[in-house]
């Protein structure tokens, strides 16, 4: 009832050095307790809701109707782009298939008779290959080619469409299949030509839809009052006011769809495989990985740091990783899985003593997209010192990775933990531990890899043993 009041006055107006016996220490467990505490927080909301006039629009029906639109070279820009990639792709299948790539997946002599710049003993790169496509393909080629075959005219309209139908008919669209077929596309398989012929004409068709949507526009009161009687009266004044002047509407609006691919051009080459790059960066690689490289993949590496706290602690480290590929996955993954043995050896070492942990792991790696290296690893490991008469068995883990951001330059990180327990304490403790981050920059002339970076050695509780600058070399083999 107020609101019904309130609207007839609106109307009616207008509107830290320690030494190594010591860091020892830090490497065994204690045993003490450990508290937990959690913390719940619980909100609540409240809503507060006003009467008011609601207006709903109901689809009453949609028509796809022919639309004789005036087509210009920007209309194929999506098109082209596939194009260029088939076009691509289809040479990088034809270099293998040609025999035109040795073992290692670098380039033969053989390739100075093509046209396209490639080059000699160095990998495939994609980019160069594309960027010659893209210059002698583009919209405005495949524009002036369906001038040529008698698909568009002069101005850009398609030719002969008075027999068309005003009702949106895909048969209508036909005529234009053998004209499209005149057209050479160059690719070393029918089946790629289809597969673009097809999808250029559904450029046409996708581009000649207008939909004309029939919907209806109703705007109705409702009342939040509380009271029946007060609801009631405001429910009666809100659709009075609405009858006159939130009449129901219906209208016609019209809609474009335009062209979206709906082709996967990646199942068209399952012949094109990926592999190791001889060693990181070599002969033109991006990263580790190259179209056809090798199925597998040796190295050795080794490092050394000095403590910044206390100089006469050195940590050396040794690494060897044997992998081997052992699945080819599609085209668009653009990716490499393997997997092998990798044995580390690690050793923190002063005048008083040293700290040694070794392990061997099994270490699956996955190499994406050219630039990202990825690995996980877990085996078994040992722990020993100068300061004890035993050794200690425990678990290995890590993780680690390289994210190559141009040729010649990447970025690696890594953390590897090494953990002990004591399988008669039924508490599941652990007797010791030690945890090794890194962080830092690569580069590589193959065979031979170079990294200079900052390395983190936790022991028990996260208590600092190491850390200090590091620099590492490997070799590939």
């Amino acid at each position: 009832m107020k609101l019904f009041l309130l609207s007839i006055l609106i109307l009616s107006q207008g509107s830290f050095s320690e030494s190594l016996s010591s860091l020892n220490k830090k490497v065994n467990q204690s045993t003490s307790p450990k508290a937990t505490s959690s913390n719940t927080a619980t909100y609540s909301n409240n809503y507060s809701e006003q009467g008011g006039y609601t207006t709903e629009i109901h689809i009453l029906g949609a028509e796809k109707k022919f639309d004789r639109i005036r087509f210009s070279q920007k209309k194929f820009d999506q098109w082209t782009q596939l194009f260029v990639s088939a076009q691509s792709y289809d040479l990088i299948a034809q270099l293998k298939d040609n025999n035109d790539v040795n073992f290692d997946g670098t380039l033969k002599e053989t390739v100075k008779s093509l046209v396209i710049p490639l080059e000699p003993n160095r990998v495939i790169n994609r980019k160069v290959i594309e960027d010659y496509y893209s210059q002698k393909y583009n919209s405005g080629w495949i524009f002036n080619q369906l001038k040529q075959v008698g698909v568009l005219d002069s101005q850009g309209f398609l030719m002969n469409t008075r027999g068309f139908s005003e009702v949106f008919n895909p048969n209508d669209f036909n005529q234009y299949k053998t004209k499209i077929e005149r057209i050479n596309f160059n690719f070393s398989n029918s089946a790629i030509s289809y597969a673009m012929q097809d999808e250029l004409l559904r450029v046409l068709k996708q581009n000649s839809i207008v939909v004309h949507v029939l919907q209806e526009e109703t705007t109705r009161y409702q009342s939040r009052e509380s009271g029946f009687f007060e609801s009631f009266l405001d429910q009666l004044g809100g659709n009075a006011l609405g009858s006159l002047f939130y009449k129901d509407k219906i209208n016609t609006v019209k809609q474009k769809i335009g062209y979206s691919p709906n082709i996967n051009i990646f199942s068209l080459f399952t012949n094109i495989k990926f592999g190791f790059a001889q060693a990181p960066y070599a002969k033109g690689a991006r990263g580790n990985m190259i179209y056809y490289g090798k199925n597998n993949q040796n190295a050795f590496h080794f490092n050394v740091s000095n403590d910044n706290s206390n100089q006469s602690q050195t940590h050396y480290g040794a690494q060897i990783s044997i992998l081997n590929q052992w699945a080819d996955l599609p085209l668009e993954e653009e990716t490499v899985l393997a997997s092998g043995i990798r044995v580390d050896v690690n050793e923190i070492r002063d005048n008083t003593g040293h700290l040694t942990w070794m392990s061997i792991s099994y270490q699956k790696l996955q190499l994406k997209h050219f630039s990202f290296d990825h690995s996980f690893s877990l085996g078994v490991s040992n722990y020993s010192s100068s300061f004890r008469g035993d050794s200690q068995l425990g678990i290995a883990l890590g993780i680690d990775g390289t994210y190559h951001i141009i040729p010649y330059l990447g970025i690696f990180y890594g953390l590897e933990s090494n953990l002990g327990f004591d399988l008669f304490n039924t508490d599941n403790q652990t007797t010791w531990q030690i945890s090794h981050y890194f962080l830092g920059v690569e580069t590589a002339i193959a065979p031979v890899q170079f990294r200079l970076g900052y390395e983190w050695i936790m022991g028990e509780n996260q208590s600092e043993l190491f850390d200090g600058m590091t620099l590492g070399v490997g070799i590939y083999f």
